[in-house]
């Protein structure tokens, strides 16, 4: 069997996510299934607001097993300020009870852009 994960980190970042999904990950690779993980190149969650942080290469590696690609995260101008304000909205709608579902789907949009993920997802054919 073929199998895609996609994560925000993985090895050799280390946390709770990348733990858990590299366990997986090996297990049905070791069981004899082709396993690919998607990821950015964060080697720290800080890299999706601060652009000067060191990166995890290479692109593409095989790791005991798992193939995985890594795609470099993109970051808009003022990204650091614009982060810390929307690190404090976030906690003031944290206050809200209940939090209103179309807030909360456009709080879901504010994530790390990754262009080139977004494209070799339309275009791969693997």
């Amino acid at each position: 069997m073929r199998i895609l994960n996609l994560i925000q980190r993985y090895y050799p970042a280390h946390g709770g996510a990348e733990r858990h999904l590299g366990e997986i990950a090996r297990r049905l690779a070791a069981a004899g299934h082709d396993v690919t993980v998607l990821t950015t190149d964060a080697r720290g969650f800080e890299l999706f607001w601060q652009p000067d942080l060191p990166r995890i290469s290479p692109a593409e590696e095989v790791h005991e097993g798992v193939r995985i690609l890594r795609f470099p995260v993109r970051h808009l101008p003022g990204m650091p300020a614009s982060y810390d304000a929307a690190r404090r909205l976030l906690w003031l709608l944290s206050r809200i009870r209940p939090l209103p579902v179309a807030i909360s789907h456009r709080v879901a949009r504010w994530t790390p852009k990754v262009p080139a993920l977004r494209h070799w997802l339309n275009t791969t054919t693997d």
